[in-house]
């Protein structure tokens, strides 16, 4: 029940800013093991699923700086 509004609430965020064509930046925390990759990878889907075109890039970030970060965004988006 909590992560299921804690997806609802996510979405309608995302799904605004992006209609409105608002930027905003998101920061999603909590304990190791809760399930916020589940959410957010849902989301993501949910709303690929409703704009084709819509770009979905992940990036993993953990032990990277931010030229690597950078370099791997660059190369996914080709």
């Amino acid at each position: 029940m909590y992560r299921n509004r804690e997806e609802k609430s996510l979405f309608s965020i995302l799904k605004d800013s992006f209609s409105d064509d608002f930027s905003l930046s998101i920061l999603y925390q909590g304990i190791q093991g809760i399930g916020k990759q589940v959410i957010i990878n849902k989301v993501i889907r949910d709303l690929s699923n409703l704009n084709t075109e819509f770009l979905n890039i992940q990036i993993d970030c953990r032990e990277k700086n931010l030229e690597e970060i950078i370099i791997s965004l660059l190369t996914k988006i080709g």
